[in-house]
Parts: structure tokens; C-alpha cells; sequence
């Protein structure tokens, strides 16, 4: 099993949050076209980068992951 960075949940905090792609790209610590890859499918994720963005949302980590079957 397969732990990933999920896409729309990604979205949603975003949008929650009212965060646009390059500020947000520069509050997390890595490039805005990093953050739109991650907005596109859902896909694995640097630990650093996920810690980041789970400070920023104040979120727990299960908010951002989904599960995949390998």
C-alpha cells in the first residue's frame, strides 16, 4: 500500500485557504510548478515538502493522503 499526496483534497485546502499557486509555492519551499503537478494527479511527496504543508493548513496528516493498492 501506498501512501500519496491527493490532489483534490490538495485543492480544497487551497481554495479554503484562498492560497494561489506561487505564493503559496514560496511559503511551502519549493517551486509553483512543483505545486501545480500536485494539483493535477495525485502523486508522491518529498517528507519535508508534507510537513510544510501540513504546518501551513494546520491539518493532520491523514487530511492530505490517500491510499493506493500497489
Amino acid at each position: 500500500m501506498r501512501a500519496l499526496l491527493s490532489h483534490e483534497k490538495l485543492q480544497k485546502y487551497m481554495a479554503e485557504n484562498q492560497f494561489k499557486q506561487e505564493p503559496f509555492a514560496e511559503l511551502i519551499g519549493v517551486s509553483d510548478r512543483q505545486i501545480r503537478n500536485w494539483l493535477k494527479r495525485d502523486m508522491d511527496i518529498s517528507l519535508s515538502a508534507f510537513y510544510n504543508l501540513l504546518q501551513v493548513f494546520g491539518i493532520p496528516m491523514e487530511e492530505l493522503l490517500i491510499f493506493q493498492e500497489e
